[in-house]
């Protein structure tokens, strides 16, 4: 489930609107799994990570781990084995 973002304010601040953690989690893994399962998902999270993230419930951490394409730390933020990376290489 997607929830939308919310501009707070010109300096391009946001507002995610979602139902919390959980809900971020499954966020967290779906990106993941998009990007094992889509290797244009995934060069895009490389590259130009924000257009692949808009409209995904992330919190600011999660966000800057998966705009960094931070594997291991999207993994451990999802309640996965940060050393066990299914994303390839």
């Amino acid at each position: 489930m997607r929830h939308a973002i919310l501009p707070l304010s010109a300096t391009g601040a946001v507002q995610w609107v979602g139902k919390g953690r959980t809900m971020s989690r499954e966020a967290v893994r779906e990106i993941l799994e998009r990007a094992e399962r889509e290797p244009e998902i995934r060069a895009m999270l490389e590259t130009n990570g924000y257009v692949v993230l808009e409209g995904y419930d992330l919190t600011p951490e999660e966000l800057d781990a998966a705009e960094r394409w931070d594997v291991p730390a999207l993994r451990a933020l999802a309640g996965l084995d940060p050393d066990d990376i299914a994303a390839p290489a």
